[in-house]
């Protein structure tokens, strides 16, 4: 239905600076949908507005390993989907209403008070 044509598929990628890591589920060309490069993350549950921060910290470990990937910086996706199956077998395309900077801001600070946390808990 979208002619999804996939550039990167369950590939797994890591920043070892900031010490995070993840697979991303789809990189993809969906021409139905609109000409640019897709970050596309599968969910099976309900859609929850942190999905869209996953994905920010998708995009950035893209950005990190850029060259190992093969892609410049510019290349990298602009478009972003979370693609909810359902127990039906159908899906639906959802698109995140919070802007990439601001969800990988939101993730590099949650990705610093677990830090802080795994340090400091149970210390006085």
């Amino acid at each position: 239905e979208t002619q999804a044509q996939s550039l990167f598929s369950e590939i797994a990628l890591a920043d070892p600076a900031r010490g995070f890591a993840g697979t991303l589920d789809r990189v993809c060309w969906m021409p139905r949908v609109g000409p640019e490069l897709f970050l596309v993350d599968f969910k099976s549950g309900e859609i929850q507005h942190s999905y869209a921060v996953q994905l920010a910290a998708y995009l950035e470990l893209m950005r990190v390993n850029v060259q190992s990937l093969g892609m410049k910086l510019e290349e990298l996706p602009k478009a972003f989907r979370v693609l909810q199956l359902t127990p039906k077998g159908t899906y639906k395309l959802h698109t995140p209403k919070i802007d990439m900077k601001q969800a990988l801001a939101y993730f590099l600070s949650a990705l610093n008070i677990a830090r802080f946390q795994e340090t400091y808990h149970g210390r006085n």
